[in-house]
């Protein structure tokens, strides 16, 4: 287990203006993780701790609550993705039950979402072929942590777990910010075969997998 660094300097970027789709995520607080492809605009892979408009919230949170629906998924305005590290700090969307693009409801339009924090952002690279461990980015804060898989070679997956960390001290450290990463052994079966609602050891932390909010290998093939 070790803190995830990111490099908050600027970037700079030819790409083009995008809709680029989030699944968004969280009771107590919301975050937001890009819907990734292998190519141009849409080949990073980012994660944003969000809040919505106070209003968006409320119905968002209901809605979660009373459709025991999983994924949710937002739509935003078209901008050029990479220049959430410069200078955009917030964007409107379209907010969905469900896949915004494979039957989703339309549940609000034109929420303004606030970037409080980019805690993850990598520009993925469709010919690299890394050995790397089979990693999770691990982070939340005290009432809710999740773990997404990072993603590095292609073909790859893209996954989105809720999960109870166990030890106090690792959710004060999620709370004030911190993004863990979990390695897991290369060789290790992918996606992992999680034992949900049952507390393991996951890399070096016990935790309890509580549920799989998204999974998805089509757009990383």
């Amino acid at each position: 287990m070790v803190p995830l660094n990111l490099n908050a300097q600027k970037h700079h970027s030819t790409d083009h203006p995008g809709i680029h789709g989030m699944v968004l995520f969280g009771e107590y607080k919301q975050y937001a993780s890009h819907l990734p492809l292998f190519y141009s605009p849409h080949d990073y892979q980012i994660i944003l701790k969000v809040k919505l408009d106070s209003s968006a919230e409320q119905a968002y949170i209901n809605d979660r609550k009373t459709s025991h629906t999983e994924l949710y998924t937002i739509e935003p305005e078209k901008f050029v993705l990479p220049e959430i590290m410069n200078d955009i700090h917030s964007f409107k969307a379209n907010l969905y039950r469900g896949h915004f693009e494979r039957g989703g409801q339309l549940i609000l339009q034109n929420v303004t979402v606030q970037i409080e924090k980019v805690a993850y952002f990598k520009k993925l690279n469709p010919t690299q072929n890394q050995k790397e461990p089979f990693r999770y980015m691990l982070f939340g804060n005290k009432q809710e942590q999740f773990m997404v898989h990072q993603i590095l070679n292609r073909p790859e997956f893209d996954e989105i777990l809720s999960v109870q960390v166990s030890d106090v001290k690792t959710k004060s450290k999620l709370d004030e910010g911190e993004v863990l990463t979990i390695s897991l052994p290369a060789e290790t079966i992918k996606p992992y075969p999680w034992k949900f609602n049952t507390e393991s050891k996951i890399g070096t932390i016990k935790m309890n997998v509580l549920k799989q909010i998204y999974l998805e290998f089509d757009d990383l093939k």
